[in-house]
């Protein structure tokens, strides 16, 4: 279970977020709704580990965030950020393998390309795999991010969950809804 304890988040002397209080179930579908400039981002960059500095407690399980290393978070959770920014041409299989790097030394293993090759399959992205990133349209973009930060999360952890944060994506609400991505 993720859950979050108080939490308050100031931006200079500007309160965004006040005595925040919440537990997401594992398995369950969580969504934070609320208008624009509330603090639903700032909430989600907390509760992902983005954000360092607020007051107030974030668990994963029993273990508070600040007790974990960066490197079990990253193997653990994945965020996909409103507008993944991008501007080097790399290959859709190359940002795709992105997800993977908190999974492997210096390169990926025979586990890491399969794990990718699976999620890009899944997606529907095998006719963009040698593509560069950077000709794609915006939606065909996104689906390659939000393959990323699955083939990131693919794996069950040896104890405890894997967590998937989306910050508004367009259309993985469509893939997310209409597919089984997970096995």
């Amino acid at each position: 279970m993720l859950s979050t304890e108080n939490i308050y988040y100031r931006i200079g002397k500007k309160l965004i977020l006040s005595a925040i209080n919440a537990q997401f179930l594992p398995g369950e579908f969580n969504m934070i709704l609320g208008p624009n400039g509330s603090g639903k981002s700032s909430f989600l960059k907390i509760f992902s580990g983005e954000i360092q500095h607020f007051e107030g407690n974030v668990f994963y399980g029993a273990k508070n965030i600040r007790e974990i290393k960066k490197e079990t978070l990253a193997k653990n959770r994945a965020v996909m950020s409103q507008q993944p920014e991008l501007s080097f041409p790399l290959m859709v299989d190359e940002v795709v393998m992105m997800g993977r790097y908190p999974h492997f030394a210096f390169n990926p293993g025979k586990k890491d390309i399969a794990i990718c090759n699976e999620v890009m399959e899944r997606m529907n992205l095998q006719l963009f795999k040698e593509r560069n990133y950077l000709t794609l349209s915006g939606g065909e973009k996104q689906r390659v991010q939000y393959a990323r930060v699955l083939a990131q999360v693919w794996e069950k952890p040896a104890n405890g969950y894997r967590y998937l944060f989306l910050d508004e994506p367009q259309q993985a609400w469509t893939l997310i809804t209409s597919r089984n991505f997970y096995r």
